[in-house]
């Protein structure tokens, strides 16, 4: 079957448009998503944060962000263990983003910081285990004093 050469013609101009449609739409949804993620990073952020908490043992976790841009990180309500072991009223921290990268921060501020310790007396505490028990915080406090990462 042949075809003229304005069918032809016609025919590059449509998928043309059709490949233009579709960038043009693809475009649209990235540029959307990255809009949400960069203006309000707040429910990924608590995602994120209580599965790196999980992953480390202090569960249950639960925090609120309340401000993550590029000079400071807020955070209202930070809850870990069931007790709570640890709670932070609020926690900040100012930074400068290239340094933040590196590793740094510039200031960290904790306000309203409450930490339950319980005294274990020598019945219901095992050999191994400290005689002060700060809960789910007792791994992370042993990888303090022994100078290692958890």
């Amino acid at each position: 079957m042949f075809r003229s050469k304005a069918t032809r013609k016609s025919d590059k101009v449509k998928k043309k448009r059709w490949r233009r449609r579709v960038l043009a739409v693809i475009l649209l949804v990235v540029t959307t998503i990255t809009a949400v993620l960069l203006l309000s990073p707040a429910p990924f952020i608590e995602l994120a944060a209580t599965r790196v908490l999980a992953a480390q043992g202090l569960v249950p976790a639960s925090l609120r962000v309340e401000r993550a841009d590029w000079r400071v990180f807020i955070v209202h309500d930070l809850v870990l263990g069931s007790g709570p072991d640890l709670s932070i009223g609020e926690l900040r921290l100012d930074y400068v983003l290239s340094e933040l990268v590196l590793g740094r921060v510039r200031k960290i501020t904790l306000d309203d910081v409450r930490v339950l310790a319980k005294v274990l007396d020598d019945q219901t505490a095992p050999a191994t285990a400290p005689i002060l028990s700060f809960g789910v915080l007792d791994q992370l406090v042993s990888h303090i004093a022994l100078g290692t990462g958890p």
